[in-house]
C-alpha cells in the first residue's frame, strides 16, 4: 500500500502568493477568517438552480475552505473533511 501525502505536505504547493484578491488586506473579509493563513483567493462563478449566476470569493486557509457572499461567509467546509476534488 502507498503512503499518501499528508494534508499538510499537499497543501506545501500553495503559498500566500496564490492570495489572487489580496484578502490579507481586505479589513471586511480577514475577520471572518479567524486568522487563518491564506493559502488561496479568487473569485468563482456560482450558478444556482434557477440557472441564476452568482459571484462569490473563494478561499483556502490553512484550516477551511470559505465560500463568501458579500462579505459574509456563505459556506466553511474543514479541510480534512474533504476526501477529494474533481
Amino acid at each position: 500500500m502507498e503512503n499518501k501525502p499528508s494534508l499538510e505536505e499537499q497543501m506545501k504547493v500553495l503559498t500566500l502568493d496564490h492570495d489572487h484578491l489580496k484578502i490579507q488586506k481586505d479589513p471586511k473579509v480577514i475577520p471572518l477568517l479567524s486568522g487563518e493563513p491564506i493559502l488561496f483567493s479568487c473569485k468563482i462563478k456560482k450558478i444556482n438552480e434557477n440557472q441564476w449566476v452568482q459571484e462569490r470569493i473563494f478561499i483556502i486557509t490553512t484550516e477551511n475552505i470559505f465560500n463568501i457572499h458579500k462579505n459574509k461567509i456563505k459556506r466553511k467546509i474543514e479541510l480534512k473533511a474533504i476526501q477529494g476534488i474533481s
